[in-house]
């Protein structure tokens, strides 16, 4: 087998001595070359959330954000609060969203997502950032 050039994140591979016939190694395995190759190894995170998650951010009337530690074993979250309230699929979006921006924990509880973390400050400003109007602070 001769190499060829790269094609797509992949080599090309010409198969049986023959340089006019090359096939890559993601055809070989049968992966969709957009699939296999995502263009430097970093994802979009809002790509991959549900499609309404940015327009809800933006949409919302308000954003509420506490700390809590009460019943968590010592340690602190931040909960944040969206108006009108998501969809739970919504809810889940928003929070693995979150979670990929801030480089923390989160998940969903009820409607409300929780933040691993004292991380107010940042998430003010990822909220910011991604268009909210109305952000409001608890303690």
């Amino acid at each position: 087998m001769s190499r060829g050039k790269k094609a797509e994140g992949f080599e090309d591979v010409s198969i049986g001595g023959d340089p006019g016939v090359s096939v890559s190694i993601g055809d070989l395995l049968g992966v969709p070359a957009r699939a296999a190759h995502d263009g430097g190894g970093v994802r979009d995170a809002a790509a991959e959330a549900s499609p309404g998650v940015p327009e809800f951010i933006r949409g919302a009337s308000q954003i509420t954000m506490h700390r809590e530690s009460s019943g968590r074993g010592g340690r602190t979250v931040t909960i944040v609060s969206v108006k009108p309230e998501p969809d739970s699929a919504t809810a889940q979006s928003l929070a693995k969203l979150i979670r990929r921006g801030l480089g923390c924990g989160s998940h969903v509880e009820g409607l409300r997502v929780v933040l691993h973390g004292d991380i107010m400050d940042r998430a003010e400003a990822w909220f910011k950032k991604h268009g909210a109007r109305r952000i409001v602070r608890g303690n």
